[in-house]
């Protein structure tokens, strides 16, 4: 089932969703779940595996979401019977909203880091009681460097406050060249619909300049 459905996911809908799903089957549905036959996942089954995920409560509640529409998926499919739902009646975990912004200072770390990624490496640590580790660099030479296009997507990402998706899996017909403007996918999408960009959505969004 869970193969047909990530089939079905990475068919119809968008990357970044279908990643969800495989991810919350792959870590947690399947782990604890993937032994049992479909007609044989209880509520309480269920109840159980919400439980574990207490202390990541935004996790636990969208791996159930997906776990529920894998569930609808394999109703439509004739798999098992949506009445059954074993998900049905499990109580979501409160989610509170977050959001913060990085101060000046952070800004101004971040930039740093960024630079010394692309340019000298930044620093990284070896368990010393590994016997391999004797064949590390010596620690004055332990640094990383990281490629332009890993550092460039975190400066897009502070710059236009887009989300991160948006920036990994954006095309060059999402830009604006002329008027320094991005089109996220989703913005795209509605306008591949017929929709105005003013529906439900947010603006598009303009890089910070230098």
């Amino acid at each position: 089932m869970a193969e047909g459905f990530l089939a079905y996911a990475f068919a119809k809908k968008k990357t970044g969703t279908a990643r969800g799903y495989d991810n919350a089957l792959r870590l947690h549905i399947l782990p604890q779940l993937g032994t049992k036959r479909l007609t044989k996942i209880t509520h309480a089954d269920v109840e159980s595996l919400h439980a574990s995920m207490s202390e990541r409560r935004p996790q636990a509640n969208r791996t159930l979401a997906v776990l529920s529409a894998a569930w609808s998926w394999a109703a439509r499919h004739r798999h098992v019977d949506a009445a059954s739902n074993p998900t049905k009646g499990v109580e979501k975990y409160r989610e509170s909203a977050r959001e913060r912004y990085l101060t000046k200072d952070e800004l101004l770390r971040l930039s740093d880091a960024l630079t010394a990624a692309e340019t000298t490496g930044l620093p990284y640590s070896v368990d010393e009681s590994n016997p391999k580790s004797k064949h590390a660099p010596k620690p004055e030479n332990r640094r990383r460097k990281f490629d332009r296009h890993s550092v460039a997507a975190i400066r897009l990402l502070t710059l236009t406050g887009a989300r991160l998706r948006e920036i990994l899996d954006a095309k060059w017909e999402h830009v604006d060249l002329e008027r320094g403007m991005i089109f996220p996918s989703r913005l795209k999408d509605r306008e591949k619909a017929d929709l105005p960009f003013g529906c439900g959505c947010s603006d598009p969004v303009r890089p910070a300049s230098d």
